[in-house]
């Protein structure tokens, strides 16, 4: 069935994919080929393109993705399957997906074992207590002097707010905004 589906729909999407299609992946571009970092974490992954820039930056970045997106939190039809065409063609040896809920602790605690990185890109729960959650989990997970990225920081007012409340806790060194498209914030430590 898989191969089918390579076979059959895999050129069509290859043919419209475009790895540089927003500001957000713009932004991802321009921190990977300036900071060349050795590893990433995505905390929400949908279908695999932010992560593909970032295997296509830099062709040595390992990378590692956790979302649960065929069950309609943003994710869309058969976006697990797409997230792992999309890694299998950008990062092929160089990747790890893990399909579970970033809520949960039992996810939590497999994304920490994975290690520590220098960029994590955060675009999982878009509520305030479970994007507060991916940020203490992306913390967990950075290599000191690596970055946090924030999505959706002006599409979903309520990122917003939690970013004011991460901005005035103040545990990081420097943060630079970038408003547009759905808005991101990159917070380096």
């Amino acid at each position: 069935m898989q191969s089918e589906f390579i076979e059959t729909l895999w050129p069509k999407i290859e043919s419209s994919y475009k790895p540089d299609a927003g500001p957000v992946h713009q932004l991802l571009h321009e921190y990977v080929d300036k900071y060349k970092p050795g590893s990433y974490l995505e905390i929400g992954s949908r279908d695999g393109c932010s992560a593909s820039v970032v295997a296509e930056s830099h062709p040595i970045t390992q990378i590692h993705c956790c979302d649960f997106p065929d069950n309609g939190w943003g994710g869309f039809g058969d976006s697990e399957k797409y997230l792992r065409l999309n890694l299998e063609k950008f990062a092929k040896d160089r990747h790890k997906i893990l399909i579970g809920n970033s809520q949960t602790i039992n996810t939590r605690l497999e994304i920490m074992a994975w290690g520590k990185h220098d960029l994590v890109y955060v675009d999982g729960d878009h509520s305030y207590d479970g994007g507060g959650t991916d940020f203490i989990t992306a913390c967990a997970c950075l290599n000191p002097g690596g970055i946090i990225l924030i999505d959706d920081i002006t599409h979903h007012p309520i990122l917003g707010k939690l970013l004011e409340s991460i901005l005035l806790a103040g545990i990081h060194k420097d943060y630079q905004i970038n408003p547009e498209g759905t808005g991101c914030a990159a917070l380096f430590f």
